[in-house]
């Protein structure tokens, strides 16, 4: 039990570092600050992983992907499987998310690595 507690303030004591470090480096990208998407991300690492990069395959990989495409399935105008999960509808649909922190997101997940293939996730980089 001690050791799981440790590991999630690892994880968001690693996004945390992320964010400071990409708030040093601001850049725009697709109509998003990469940098205040950074800072966002940290709600989404949970499941996503801090870069975007999901270690369990469980969750869809958004690193590597147009900011474009992601937008538009935190929008929904993309039909995307996974938008029925509890979690992302309380923070796409459930309003904690605005258009700007969309934008955010999308440019700094699209500015991210690939740094593994998820087996198990079926949303390729590509879309």
């Amino acid at each position: 039990m001690k050791h799981a507690s440790a590991q999630k303030y690892r994880l968001l004591g690693k996004a945390l570092m992320l964010g400071v470090l990409a708030f040093s480096n601001q850049t725009l990208a697709g109509g998003g600050d990469a940098a205040a998407g950074a800072r966002k991300s940290i709600f989404c690492s949970y499941c996503h992983g801090m870069d975007g990069n999901p270690s369990d395959g469980r969750a869809p990989r958004l690193a590597g992907q147009s900011a474009k495409s992601l937008v538009a399935k935190m929008k929904r105008d993309q039909p995307y499987q996974d938008m029925n999960h509890p979690m992302m509808q309380a923070f796409v649909t459930g309003g904690c998310l605005n258009d700007q922190d969309m934008q955010n997101l999308a440019a700094f997940y699209a500015k991210q690595p690939v740094s593994q293939v998820n087996p198990g996730s079926s949303s390729p980089a590509s879309k």
